[in-house]
């Protein structure tokens, strides 16, 4: 992170990195990172956009494609979660309009994202992986077998891949600078990620899971006017969260298997009338207990912290701002799960069923409203506006479309709940992890593992280093560049001096302070990978798309990862001395690694019986095995 005066020492010929270096002498100012990230991306127009038409269109594209092309037509839309979100439905629609309707035409949004995907995994994160680690971020989203095909594919998860990038630059970018224009940013791209496809909610889940845990790290290493009020913080915030999921797994034990009942068949275009039988059975007095004590332990949680830090020095964290940016903006699409907690069905639109959710409703609108308008109101209020001014836009197809409004609020959330029981695809727990990662997404897969293994020896700063600033003349260095911002000599950022002085009299909606702050991107990382594998292994349904989501943040580790290695390898060293050898028995090594895993995990597994071709899956897995352990030896003599 650099915090410098905007008078920066170029650098000398021997310090220029290799990307900066012109491809040939009478080219000088054609550097060799242009011309790769301009085949990248010419490589990922011609990959995604070649023959796009050419294959006959599936059961699920049709159910997409179908309403898009009425829409086009002129017969309007009208919002079912069994085909998810609308955004997808206006862009198909749009490109009808503009290119006409064919099945070439019905793809051309998601091969734009998939483009744009590509070319932001490069451009986002050269500041936190390098231009190495985004260079390499960028070719194995290019390469990806799943970004591929869902980057030709009309469903949803080619929309879904940028926004989760975006997400994770915002978050990053806002941690370190402070400035509004990324909470502005995460605003939007949350909200478009809503009207794509429920799995917003799990993306949403993430994100504040994580600002939560470095938030509670972030206020443990504070300085608390009270330090006698942390321990029992701690203490009631972890019986809080115990004692609330608890609550949760009784209530989802004691419901009966396949309560879903939902059918694994696409609607129509036009949208039934929901079943307005209840989804569940309602709480025991177990699980009620227990939800009222995780409630009560998390307010004395709530005020041990306030009293023991005080709200100036909570309020200074912008891992604060953004949990309650995030958690008020998305709490009313919440309303589904405490609708299906106690025995109702947030999908039943009857006057009744209408009753039911607007005791939920109504108070978590207004508790959201409250906390964002305590918290900063001109700020909030705009950043409602942009959410849910997007939100009814879409979803109620530019307001033709009134009940869209509630299907969209409700009776998503409440339909894919529902579907968990249901276990579409009845695949196993380890369908992602065993399966579906080592065969199509191998290499962002060892390219994770490198960078845990990274992580873990510590041979680098896992979070962007804090600079101090560097000294300068007041009439001299009026300005400083921070990253891509620039603050003021008052400390923030330019053209927010008014701003300051306006609040000055209203501390509660006070700028936060711009000095740039260390970001744990790599913790961030490794965080996403892991608990969108556990998300989508443990939740009911498992389908092959779903891999998209579990591929996205591996691709962005491992390029991290073999950037990371690519700069900081000895190269000269390893030619001259046994490197040749090792770069191939690299390959030699991952390939036979692959095979002794496809044998193991195949349809026809080792040592099972003695017809030919049995004994043939015995001797291929034999021959890699070997291979792999010869391989590794080489590998481990030439590391020693």
């Amino acid at each position: 992170m650099n915090f410098v005066p905007k008078e920066e020492v170029q650098p000398s010929k021997e310090q220029l990195s290799w990307l900066d270096r012109p491809l040939l002498p009478l080219l000088s100012s054609i550097k060799i990172e242009t011309i790769l990230i301009t085949l990248i991306l010419i490589l990922a127009v011609f990959s995604r956009f070649y023959i796009l038409g050419a294959r006959v269109m599936s059961h699920d594209e049709t159910n997409h494609v179908v309403p898009s092309w009425e829409l086009y037509q002129g017969q309007g839309y009208v919002h079912d979660p069994i085909t998810h979100g609308p955004l997808q439905f206006h862009l198909i629609a749009l490109t009808f309009f503009l290119f006409g309707d064919s099945d070439f035409t019905a793809r051309i949004p998601a091969a734009l994202f998939s483009i744009a995907t590509v070319a932001f995994a490069w451009w986002g994160f050269r500041r936190y992986f390098g231009r190495t680690g985004a260079l390499v971020s960028s070719f194995l989203m290019l390469i990806s077998p799943y970004m591929l095909f869902y980057g030709r594919y009309v469903r949803n998860e080619a929309f879904i891949a940028l926004f989760g990038l975006v997400t994770l630059f915002a978050m990053l970018r806002y941690l370190e600078t402070g400035q509004n224009r990324y909470i502005f940013l995460l605003t939007t791209v949350t909200i478009l990620n809503f009207t794509a496809k429920e799995t917003a909610y799990i993306y949403t889940a993430q994100a504040l899971l994580f600002l939560g845990v470095l938030f509670l790290v972030r206020v443990s290493k504070k300085d608390w006017n009270n330090p006698s009020r942390m321990r029992p913080f701690m203490v009631a915030l972890a019986a809080g969260i115990v004692l609330l999921v608890g609550a949760i797994g009784v209530h989802v034990m004691a419901q009966p298997t396949g309560a879903g009942t939902a059918t694994a068949v696409a609607a129509p275009s036009t949208v039934a009338t929901p079943p307005a039988a209840a989804t569940g059975l309602p709480p025991s007095p177990i699980a009620a207990g227990l939800a009222v004590l995780g409630v009560i332990s998390l307010i004395a949680a709530g005020y041990f912290l306030v009293t023991g830090l005080t709200w100036k020095s909570i309020r200074s964290e912008r891992s604060f701002d953004l949990l309650i940016l995030l958690g008020t903006l998305v709490l009313p699409l919440l309303t589904a799960f405490p609708v299906n907690l106690v025995g109702w069905n947030p999908q039943d639109y009857s006057n009744t069923g209408i009753l039911h959710t607007s005791l939920f409703l109504i108070p978590m609108t207004l508790i959201a409203i409250g906390i964002g308008v305590w918290w900063r109101p001109r700020l909030w209020l705009q950043n409602a506006a942009i959410f849910y001014g997007i939100f009814t836009f879409f979803f109620t197809t530019f307001f033709t479309n009134g009940p869209g409004f509630f299907t969209g609020m409700v009776g998503s959330l409440g339909y894919w709940l529902a579907q968990q029981g249901v276990d579409r695809g009845s695949q196993p727990l380890y369908y992602y992890a065993l399966i579906q990662i080592p065969m199509y997404e191998y290499l962002p897969a060892i390219g994770t593992l490198v960078a845990i293994y990274l992580a873990f020896r510590g041979r680098f700063p896992i979070s962007v280093p804090e600079q101090p600033a560097v000294e300068a003349e007041p009439l001299a260095a009026e300005m400083v560049e921070v990253g891509d911002g620039v603050i003021g000599s008052n400390g923030h950022a330019d053209g927010q001096d008014e701003l300051v002085a306006e609040d000055a009299e209203n501390p509660i909606d006070l700028e936060p302070p711009s000095e740039p702050q260390e970001v744990p991107f790599v913790a961030l990382l490794l965080y996403w990978v892991f608990t969108a594998l556990v998300a989508y292994s443990i939740a009911g349904e498992k389908m092959p798309w779903l891999t998209v989501h579990i591929a996205l943040p591996m691709i962005i580790a491992a390029g991290w990862a073999f950037g990371h290695l690519i700069d900081t390898a000895p190269w000269k060293t390893w030619l001259q001395k046994r490197g040749l050898l090792a770069l191939l028995l690299l390959p030699v090594f991952f390939f036979s690694l692959l095979g002794v895993l496809s044998s193991l995990l195949g349809t026809q597994p080792p040592f099972q019986g003695k017809d030919l071709v049995q004994l043939e899956s015995t001797a291929s897995f034999l021959i890699a095995l070997i291979v792999l352990v010869a391989s590794g030896a080489g590998l481990l003599r030439i590391r020693a």
